[in-house]
């Protein structure tokens, strides 16, 4: 045995010495760096483009462009970055940085600032008109107000908390344009103001249709009567009049709710007041669209797909959805993460206790005896990460607005017995489940990685426009129904994305709960709702 030692060391030795002399031609291993979350002060949306190695924000108009304060940055793989990000960037003109890791990687960062500019007048038909380039603003005015004693009630021409002078409530005369002066952050920017006569009496404004109502704008000339809408469909003649108890007027402006419309169907709408018409607008309500596989008795092995691309882990996994393709693959599940050694599956199909068909259980697992969080999302699961993580990417095109997401649930909490910093007080304690569908206006799906601790803030990330949430603790051992109703942040922006997500551990992102916990969902639908 200790000739077999020595004879061993030796080998070691050759080996190492063999290595000090002997060339290494071994190309660097391929590190991609990728900047993987980006965020400065009043940034309120923000596509990373990972193909073109681009990071794009828009920022509200709060800020300085040219003095962003950096929020956060999170590269992959330990990259490092050249130039380093300070505290602050200047977004004016995009930025370029590269990401080094064995190779580089440049990346560029631009933002766009959206600044709401308003002029409100007496007398004033439609909205104002905004040069960006040139600035120069314009605004329209009954045919009969003098020029020379315009009345300015409202103006804002540059970014919030930004200085106008002269001050536009001692100036009447326009009958030539006025030059002002807007100070913001100590920069002055020069706007010239210019009023001209409208041709017209009354408008038909924005419109903006849901699935079963439309909520539509106009104006007009303050004090010349009651106004009001009509609208018909697109193939029909006749027109239907809006009552006006049923319109609200605010000075020269009036809106209005139309209800009572059909899913996916074009209409006309048009502003009236006595025997004066405005423009007719045609547009389209939103179909009735809902996520595939709602009620969950959809469901296949990788293996049944037949497709021989497939990892074992994908194979081993089960899947609800109809096949893979694009199109069709809207859920997916930790599952891939958990069948890497062998089938586990701690989220598949319940036939068992069922209200209809088949039902969604949703568990978590132990490896090894580590706590491996169950979860089920829309979306997909891209890849399993160096550190013991997975990169997610969550979202599918999706732009209707529906009202809620109701079904029936089954909760069987177990006792938290995995716990991690700041949530080691919840060991010992019952298991919370969580549900929660977010509709954003997000360019690309969003990227979540366990790793790196990357998941969607509900609360704050700037591309949500709805959120339904709910959460639950109580042992629930028969079907319960429930509904989560969307609660929108802007009844005008429009989505591009829907996600949904369910754990039976409320804290799985932070790896506390309980492996024992389940969670079955059976019979969801989407509802739309009749008026706003």
């Amino acid at each position: 045995m200790k000739r077999l030692h020595i004879f061993l060391l030796a080998i070691a030795a050759m080996a190492f010495l063999a290595a000090g002399c002997v060339k290494n031609d071994l190309p660097y291993p391929t590190v991609v760096a990728e900047i993987t979350a980006f965020e400065v002060s009043g940034q309120t949306s923000c596509n990373i483009d990972r193909t073109n190695r681009t990071v794009a924000v828009v920022v509200d108009d709060t800020q300085d462009i040219e003095e962003l304060k950096v929020v956060k940055v999170v590269v992959s793989n330990d990259a490092t970055v050249e130039p380093a990000f300070g505290s602050t960037i200047n977004l004016a003109s995009p930025v370029k940085v590269v990401l080094s890791t064995y190779q580089d990687y440049e990346w560029t960062i631009s933002a766009k600032q959206v600044i709401e500019r308003y002029i409100n007048a007496q007398n004033q038909i439609g909205a104002a008109e905004f040069d960006e380039q040139q600035k120069i603003a314009k605004i329209y005015v009954v045919k009969n107000q003098d020029l020379s004693n315009i009345t300015i009630k409202s103006i804002k021409l540059g970014q919030k908390g930004s200085v106008i002078s002269p001050d536009p409530a001692t100036v009447h005369d326009f009958s030539s344009p006025v030059k002002f002066d807007v100070v913001f952050n100590g920069k002055t920017t020069v706007w010239t103001v210019a009023v001209e006569h409208s041709d017209v009496e009354i408008i038909t404004g924005a419109v903006n249709p849901w699935a079963k109502f439309l909520m539509v704008e106009g104006e007009f000339q303050e004090g010349s009567g009651t106004p009001t809408f009509e609208y018909r469909k697109s193939s029909d003649v006749a027109w239907t009049k809006l009552p006006a108890s049923e319109v609200k007027v605010e000075g020269g402006k009036f809106s209005a709710v139309i209800t009572n419309l059909l899913p996916d169907t074009k209409y006309v709408v048009r502003s009236v007041i006595n025997d004066l018409v405005g423009q007719e607008k045609e547009f389209t309500t939103e179909a009735l669209s809902v996520i595939p596989n709602l009620n969950f008795d959809t469901w296949k092995k990788g293996s049944e797909y037949g497709d021989a691309t497939m990892t074992d882990s994908q194979k081993r996994s089960w899947y609800a959805n109809a096949d893979l393709t694009t199109d069709n693959y809207w859920w997916d599940s930790a599952n891939q993460g958990a069948n890497t050694m062998s089938e586990m599956n701690p989220i598949r199909p319940e036939t068992g206790t069922v209200l209809r068909g088949s039902a969604a259980r949703i568990g978590s697992t132990l490896i090894w005896g580590i706590y491996v969080p169950g979860s089920m999302w829309v979306g997909k699961y891209i890849k399993t990460t160096a550190a013991g993580g997975c990169e997610l990417s969550m979202g599918k095109p999706f732009t209707s607005r529906p009202a809620s997401i109701k079904g029936y649930m089954r909760y069987l909490p177990g006792i938290v017995d995995k716990a991690e910093d700041p949530y080691t007080d919840r060991l010992g304690k019952p298991d919370t489940c969580y549900i929660y569908a977010v509709l954003a206006d997000w360019d690309e799906p969003f990227i979540a990685n366990t790793s790196d601790k990357i998941y969607i803030d509900l609360q704050n990330n700037p591309g949500i426009i709805a959120l339904a949430y709910m959460e639950e603790a109580r042992t629930l051992n028969e079907y319960t129904e429930f509904e989560m109703k969307f609660e929108y942040r802007s009844t005008t922006r429009k989505p591009k994305y829907i996600t949904f997500f369910a754990s039976p551990s409320k804290l799985c992102n932070y790896n506390t709960g309980c492996a024992t916990s389940e969670l079955y969902l059976d019979e969801l639908e989407m509802t739309y709702a009749d008026k706003n």
